[in-house]
C-alpha cells in the first residue's frame, strides 16, 4: 500500500525536472509493487494450504505456477518499460542538433595531442556549480560528438593527482560561481594550469539566485597573483606585482534558457576546438547549429525607427549594435 501510494503521489506531483527521470522512477516503483504482489500471493497460498486444501483449489494454479506467472509478467513488463525508456532517451538525444563548421557544414574533427586524454577539464566548486558543470559536460557530449570532458564526479580516481588530470587535458574550463576561488582544489587546478600556460575557458554564472556572483566580485575573489593569467589584461586590481600574462579574456555568460544556453555551449565548444591541434593556429572557429536563426537572414521589409530612453542603461548600445547587424533599422 505504501508503494502504491508513493507511486500515485509521484504521478500526481511529478517531482522530477526531466520527464524521462520521472518515467524511469515510475517503472521502478511499478516493478516494486509487482514484486510485493507476487510475494503476497505466494504467502497467501502458503497460508491457505492444508492437508485437504491446496493453493490450486483456490486459484486454479499451484504455488510454483503462480510464482512463475507473476515473475514472468513482472519481468516482461519491466523489460518493455526499460526498452521504452531507452527509446525515449535515444529519440531525445537525436533531437539535439550537433555543431557544424560554418566553413563546410561538417561536424568539426576533434583531435588531441599525445599527452592529453581529455579535450577539456571542467573545474567547479561543488556548493554552487556542481549541477551546471554536469549539465555542461552532458550537453557538450551531445552537441560535439567525441568530445572528452573531465568531470571530477565521473573521472576523478585519486585527489592527490589533481594536477596530473589538468596536465592530461587540452584546456581548463573554470565555472565561475560563488566561492570558486575559495576552493583549495579549484586553486590547485588553476595554479597548475598557470604554471603550464594551459588554455583557459571562463564560464560565468551571473544568476545570483543560482549560486552566481557579479564578474567584478569573482575578479576580486581571485588571488592577486592569478588574476593576470585568469582574466588577462582586463583584470582590475591585478597589481603591479601581478602583470597580465594573457590577452584580455571575455568570460562566457552561462544561460539557463535552452536557446541562450545553446549559444553559451557553442562559444565553449569553439574555445575547446581552438585548444586542439586541428584548429589551434586559427583565430576563430565559426560554428552553427542546424536550424538556428542567423542574424544574416534578418531584415525589415521597409526602414523602421527605434526610440530609446536615456534612463534605460544599455539600450542605446543595443540599438546601435542592432542597426549595424540588421538591414532596415
Amino acid at each position: 500500500l505504501v508503494s502504491m501510494l508513493f507511486l500515485t503521489l509521484q504521478y500526481v506531483l511529478s517531482p522530477y525536472k526531466r520527464t524521462l527521470d520521472g518515467r524511469l522512477a515510475m517503472f521502478a516503483h511499478i516493478g516494486l509493487v509487482l514484486v510485493y504482489l507476487a510475494t503476497l500471493t505466494i504467502n497467501s497460498c502458503s497460508l491457505l494450504e492444508t492437508d485437504t486444501q491446496t493453493c490450486g483449489d483456490e486459484f486454479g494454479l499451484s504455488q510454483l505456477g503462480l510464482s512463475y506467472m507473476f515473475l514472468s509478467f513482472s519481468t516482461a513488463l519491466l523489460g518493455v518499460g526499460l526498452l521504452l525508456v531507452a527509446w525515449l532517451v535515444y529519440t531525445a538525444a537525436s533531437r539535439v542538433p550537433t555543431l557544424r563548421l560554418v566553413a563546410n557544414a561538417m561536424e568539426p574533427l576533434l583531435t588531441l595531442r599525445p599527452q592529453h586524454e581529455w579535450h577539456v577539464h571542467v573545474s567547479h566548486i561543488w556548493s554552487s556549480g556542481q549541477d551546471q558543470a554536469a549539465n555542461i559536460k552532458r550537453n557538450l557530449q551531445l552537441m560535439l560528438p567525441g568530445c572528452l570532458v573531465f568531470l571530477d564526479v565521473d573521472d576523478l580516481r585519486d585527489a592527490t593527482r589533481l594536477e596530473d588530470y589538468v596536465d592530461q587535458s587540452a584546456a581548463l574550463l573554470l565555472f565561475l560561481s560563488r566561492g570558486f576561488f575559495k576552493s583549495r582544489n579549484c586553486l590547485r587546478e588553476v595554479r597548475r594550469a598557470a604554471a603550464t600556460s594551459k588554455p583557459l575557458i571562463l564560464v560565468h554564472e551571473e544568476n545570483l539566485n543560482k549560486g552566481g556572483l557579479p564578474l567584478e566580485a569573482s575578479v576580486q575573489e581571485c588571488p592577486v597573483e592569478l588574476r593576470g593569467y585568469v582574466f588577462g589584461a582586463a583584470a582590475g586590481g591585478a597589481g603591479e606585482d601581478a602583470p597580465a600574462t594573457s590577452p584580455p579574456r571575455t568570460p562566457i555568460t552561462w544561460h539557463r534558457y535552452t536557446d541562450f544556453q545553446r549559444l553559451s555551449l557553442k562559444l565553449i565548444a569553439e574555445q575547446i576546438l581552438l585548444a586542439s591541434p586541428e584548429f589551434c593556429e586559427l583565430p576563430s572557429v565559426p560554428l552553427y547549429l542546424p536550424g538556428e536563426l542567423s542574424i544574416d537572414t534578418l531584415r525589415f521589409a521597409r526602414p523602421v525607427t527605434l526610440h530609446t530612453s536615456a534612463h534605460n542603461p544599455g539600450a542605446r548600445e543595443f540599438v546601435d549594435a542592432l542597426a549595424g547587424s540588421i538591414e532596415g533599422v
